[in-house]
């Protein structure tokens, strides 16, 4: 048995989870238009650094460094531009705290990440760069993140998970880009799992088996808009919607008992994302990054974070044509 103590550290190692999970596959503004400006054979190093924090409670929550190091190689054939090379790696250091109790860190890596993408331009006005964009992306996550079934947080999960994501935007007034996206995540069973779970007001036990989690769904909108030949200011409006986890195996340290219980409830997030792109070279950009929950549902905690994402593009067949930059702008 286990005092309610676990059951609020247990809490808020699920909200320091889901937060990874959804930061680490959410898109920037013009990242799927970007295909339109750079050239065939393309190859970009993309590195992420974001500071995160609960917000909600200062007795409870955590603090965590997700960095993801990315690499993607673009592909060609007129309107059709193919990624079938684009993988990021998630690495945290995390601290959850409660009130009374010790801090547990958390330091390692995290699930690999596939996500091929299938981009189709159409060109309105070439002089002006006015387009059309619509994408499938599907996110394939692979257990390859650091996952211990004896302990209650992990940094990996331990199953596959596939997210289809379509994007369809549009580039208005040379300077203005709109985007909206959707999509929905299934699950692969976690067979090896382990939970705490209320047996009473009082009491908690710890079960052992299988997890599984129901279909969630995401999508938003990113809008930017380009302030100078080297600057562009974004704006992005994201929701996620984490469905509900269950276990189902035996709990621990009384007579062989099978048991079924609810792990992670349903939970809804809104969040807004501020972004300034600039254009460090026509290679190089940098974009600084401020984002915050602006609702949750479900018992989840609400979290803010600081971001900064390096990004460098080689054109392996070249130095392409004046307006393609590294920075998704596009005059």
């Amino acid at each position: 048995m286990l005092k309610m103590q676990g059951k609020v550290m247990g809490l808020v190692c699920a909200s320091l989870m889901i937060a990874t999970s959804v930061a680490a596959q959410q898109a920037d503004p013009r990242d799927t238009e970007a295909s339109y400006f750079a050239p065939s054979n393309t190859l970009s190093a993309n590195l992420y650094l974001r500071m995160i924090s609960g917000m909600d409670n200062p007795r409870q929550g955590y603090s965590q460094i997700l960095g993801l190091m990315r690499g993607t190689y673009l592909l060609k054939f007129g309107n059709l531009a193919i990624s079938p090379v684009d993988f990021f790696l998630p690495f945290v250091d995390a601290t959850v705290f409660s009130e009374g109790s010790t801090p547990l860190h958390l330091s390692g890596l995290a699930d690999l990440r596939y996500l091929p993408t299938v981009t189709y331009h159409l060109t309105q006005d070439a002089a002006t760069n006015t387009h059309s964009w619509f994408a499938l992306t599907t996110y394939f996550t692979l257990p390859t993140g650091q996952y211990d079934p004896d302990e209650f947080a992990n940094l990996g999960e331990n199953r596959f998970a596939i997210q289809p994501v379509l994007t369809v935007g549009q580039r208005l007034w040379r300077r203005f880009t709109i985007e909206g996206f959707a999509g929905f995540a299934w699950y692969d069973v976690n067979s090896d799992s382990r939970a705490v779970v209320p047996l009473s007001a009082e009491q908690l036990g710890v079960v052992e088996g299988r997890r599984t989690q129901q279909v969630g769904f995401n999508g938003g909108v990113h809008t930017a808009l380009d302030l100078s030949p080297t600057a562009t200011l974004g704006v992005s409006y994201l929701f996620e919607d984490n469905r509900q986890q269950r276990i189902r195996g035996d709990l621990l340290g009384v007579v062989p008992t099978r048991v079924s219980a609810i792990t992670q409830q349903d939970s809804w997030v809104n969040m807004v994302r501020f972004t300034l792109a600039l254009a460090l070279t026509p290679q190089t950009a940098v974009r600084l990054q401020w984002s915050e929950d602006l609702s949750t549902t479900g018992g989840r905690e609400r979290s803010r974070y600081l971001g900064i994402r390096m990004t460098h593009a080689m054109f392996l067949s070249g130095v392409p044509g004046a307006g393609v930059t590294a920075q998704p702008a596009g005059r």
